[in-house]
């Protein structure tokens, strides 16, 4: 085997390794288990976000359709979650604000996953002034605290669904490119990657296909583990009032609106709290397994 194939044959075995070999992933039950309540929000999202687009109701009631129950309706069989002071039915409302966290949580996730991942190599991987320069920055980002950062920018903006995962995206990324940096610095000194230093690849090329695939499982685990992170931010921010207007629903403003109701009206704040709890929840439990079933625990 000569020299100017090493790199090639040994990115081949990451890449099986990654597909079969370490990262195998071996099913158990906290996998299982949130995988099936992961399962249940993401339908969910699509056939509300489809039916939207298509102008069909496919939840029990319009959500924004008043008086289809009594005033503070508690729950009954025709409104198992009870209807709010407008008489909207409650059940409708939690299904039909359900893609706004699904989308939040995956969409922020992704845009973090992929910059971090490509500011944390760079920078592992060249070291130096670009190290340096990446990292400051990246400490700046993490000098001021997050949600301050958020709730700034999205005064800055408006309250919209828009404009707070723009300023989720922009606060959420460092934590991204911080381990992909410390992944990167582990894998950078192994002799496959010498060895393609060697035979004259150029750095990006050795990033994307060598790097990038060894320290990718890492941090897609962290991310699963972050996505129920999100939505309990995204709920929290929503609660504040910095989400989607009304009278749209949304889960964290549907709990802030009706706050004071928990001891005369209790169904109104706790049913869309305990979604986000289950949400977040569900999150958790599914990440924790996919991290035991990669490690082989």
């Amino acid at each position: 085997m000569t020299e100017k194939t090493k790199p090639k044959n040994q990115m081949s075995l990451g890449r099986l390794a990654f597909i079969t070999g370490d990262a195998k992933v071996r099913v158990n039950k906290e996998m299982i288990i949130g995988g099936v309540i992961v399962a249940f929000f993401v339908v969910v999202a699509i056939a509300v976000t489809i039916a939207d687009i298509l102008h069909i109701t496919i939840t029990p009631y319009n959500p924004d359709t008043p008086n289809v129950g009594p005033l503070f309706g508690p729950p009954s069989l025709a409104h198992p979650m009870g209807t709010d002071n407008l008489g909207r039915d409650q059940l409708s409302r939690i299904l039909a604000a359900t893609p706004n966290a699904v989308v939040i949580g995956f969409v922020v996730v992704g845009f973090s996953l992929a910059l971090g991942l490509i500011i944390g190599s760079f920078a592992g991987f060249h070291g130096g002034f670009a190290d340096e320069a990446l990292m400051r920055l990246t400490d700046i980002f993490f000098a001021i605290p997050a949600l301050v950062l958020a709730i700034a920018i999205v005064a800055a903006l408006h309250a919209s669904l828009l404009n707070l995962m723009i300023a989720l995206m922009i606060v959420w990324w460092p934590a991204y490119a911080r381990l992909s940096r410390g992944e990167t610095l582990k894998v950078s000194h192994q002799n496959y990657i010498e060895a393609a230093r060697t035979s004259g690849y150029g750095s990006a090329r050795i990033i994307f296909r060598h790097v990038l695939p060894n320290i990718f499982v890492t941090l897609v685990v962290y991310a699963t583990l972050d996505i129920g992170t999100v939505i309990l931010t995204y709920s929290g921010l929503s609660y504040l009032g910095l989400s989607v207007p009304p009278p749209a629903p949304d889960w964290g403003y549907m709990v802030a609106s009706f706050g004071d109701s928990l001891l005369s009206d209790p169904w109104l704040p706790l049913f869309p709290g305990l979604l986000i709890a289950i949400s977040v929840i569900g999150f958790s439990i599914f990440g924790d397994g996919f991290r035991d079933a990669i490690s082989g625990n």
